[in-house]
């Protein structure tokens, strides 16, 4: 027995000993779970307090901002009603009006004829003072929560003295439909419009919902759009401010405009002017507007290879790149080169394609990738949509064919020639005279066209006699698109002229004159032969 009682001693004393070590660390355990619920459960029923604060805040909302007034009160007692009991000292609270847009308070708090029902914020902060544990010390600590809610109610009591809604005979309208322009600046420009309330009886109460768009300003770019914000008028109020707000930048733009429209209303009626039409002047310079597009055909191949446009005003050389300017249809399956500018003028090249000769450019078009071609010294931006190119470019002659007529060796009734041009052409006159004469050193006219013609390889000498006029009489020309053809009529006078048997490889030349153009009267221009051969033809026997 003695020897239990002493085996019991000391099982004891290694328990205390135990108990040494581990001891402090349970109790800092216990203390650090009680410091982090306390902070815990203060955060949450403060956020709660900061809520329920913001519920009372959003019905009693006129003047609940003066701490003096009766419905702060109201809010305060509902924070510190969800705060009783929980935290170490009386609260903090602060009652802030926001605009519903911008989130900061409202220049005149939380006043009743500023306020917009279900747009502007009621935010309630509150401070408070929690209790941390810090070993064995009890430390004050100080937190913030904030709750923002939308403004719902009129804080006016039901019942027999509830607020009575104005009848049809109470009209609601914008003052102007045409308010002062507004200018616009780098930053943004707030202003203001104006809604009345008319009638017979303004005792009542009257609500209307208003809303921007239209025109051709940007939303939230050119100005800050709004939609179906409330408008309320109490009783006795005759007119109400509110808030418009035009964006600023420091692009050159034309002039814009947006429209602010009443769109519902209760306790009245809605009457003209139900929109007002703002106008934003621009204060950067109008852009450079597009003068002209035109295109050419330089090299006079038959293939356009450069595009002109020309602005109103000097451009920026140094912004505009070959892809500020995008082709589509371009003639003969080209592509952009590179722009050069000067002046009012951008030059895009084009470099040709493989495709078949082209100057009137069917279907082309020419668009400006906005932001990039400015003006020089505004910097403002040139824009416009696809648009066709002016056609300035010549027709040019490309190529001839002949057929023979009745006989070889003689120029007579039947005999055709076919000229081919780089683009469709305006129809010609028909019927047209044929003549060779004396001054026109062997040159044949046809009808716009001038033929060089060759000697006659046996004598040297034209193949008309030079001293009398050979008239070939009317000689109906006919168009049909791209080309051209004369058929040659009967020889009525100087026909003895004729020099006949010539076998001549040297080919005729024909150089397009004055008369020959295109729909659009661009004069047609270059030369062409028919391709040379030891056989006789008809055409080459002029």
């Amino acid at each position: 027995m003695k020897r239990l009682r002493a085996w019991a001693r000391r099982d004891d004393g290694a328990a205390l000993v135990e108990f040494a070590f581990v001891g402090p660390i349970l109790f800092f355990l216990l203390i650090g779970m009680l410091d982090i619920g306390l902070t815990v459960l203060g955060k949450a029923v403060a956020s709660g307090a900061a809520r329920d604060g913001a519920r009372v805040g959003i019905i009693h909302f006129d003047d609940a901002d003066n701490t003096s007034g009766p419905n702060h009160q109201l809010v305060v007692d509902a924070v510190e009603a969800k705060l009783t009991g929980h935290i170490a000292s009386s609260p903090v609270v602060t009652v802030s009006c926001l605009d519903g847009g911008t989130k900061v308070p409202k220049p005149a708090g939380c006043d009743r004829d500023t306020i917009r029902v279900d747009y502007d914020l009621m935010q309630v902060t509150v401070r408070w003072r929690s209790i941390a544990i810090d070993a064995f010390n009890l430390i004050p600590t100080d937190h913030t929560d904030q709750a923002r809610m939308v403004i719902t109610g009129d804080g006016l009591s039901s019942g027999a003295d509830a607020p009575i809604d104005c009848d049809a005979a109470v009209h609601l309208a914008f003052t102007t439909a045409a308010p002062s322009p507004i200018q616009e600046l780098d930053a943004d420009v707030p202003s203001t419009l104006t809604i009345a309330r008319t009638g017979p009886d303004l005792d009542c109460w009257s609500q209307v919902t208003y809303s921007t768009g239209g025109g051709n300003a940007t939303p939230d770019v050119d100005y800050v759009s709004e939609s179906l914000l409330v408008v309320v008028f109490p009783p006795g109020l005759a007119s109400e401010v509110i808030p418009i707000v035009v964006k600023g930048d420091d692009t050159g733009e034309p002039t814009e405009t947006f429209g602010v429209t009443l769109t519902a209303s209760t306790g009245g009626t809605i009457v003209a002017p139900a929109t007002a039409t703002v106008t934003i002047l621009d204060d950067d310079g109008p852009p450079p507007a597009l003068g002209s597009l035109q295109l050419f055909d330089v090299n006079a191949n038959g293939r356009v290879d450069r595009v002109v446009a020309t602005f109103d005003q000097n451009l920026d050389a140094s912004c505009p790149t070959p892809g500020a300017f995008v082709l589509t249809n371009t003639p003969s399956g080209g592509s952009r080169g590179a722009v050069t500018v000067a002046g009012t003028t951008a030059t895009i090249d084009v470099v040709e394609g493989g495709g078949a000769p082209d100057t009137a450019g069917s279907g082309f078009q020419v668009r400006l990738d906005p932001g990039c071609v400015t003006a020089s010294g505004s910097g403002a931006a040139a824009s416009f949509a696809s648009t066709a190119a002016a056609d300035r470019a010549r027709p040019v002659l490309l190529g001839v064919t002949d057929t023979d007529g009745l006989t070889n060796g003689r120029a007579e009734a039947g005999d055709t020639l076919t000229f081919t041009f780089s683009e469709a052409m305006a129809a010609a006159a028909s019927p047209t005279v044929v003549t060779e004469g004396p001054g026109t050193a062997g040159q044949l006219s046809i009808n716009g066209l001038i033929t060089t013609t060759p000697l006659n390889p046996a004598n040297n000498t034209n193949v008309y006699a030079v001293t009398t006029d050979v008239v070939f009489g009317n000689s109906p020309v006919v168009t049909t698109g791209a080309q051209v053809s004369v058929t040659l009529a009967p020889c009525t006078s100087g026909c003895a002229n004729v020099r006949t048997g010539q076998s001549s490889n040297t080919g005729i030349t024909f150089f397009a004159s004055s008369s020959l153009a295109d729909p659009v009267g661009n004069l047609a221009t270059g030369s062409t032969s028919l391709p040379t051969s030891g056989t006789p033809s008809r055409a080459r026997l002029f």
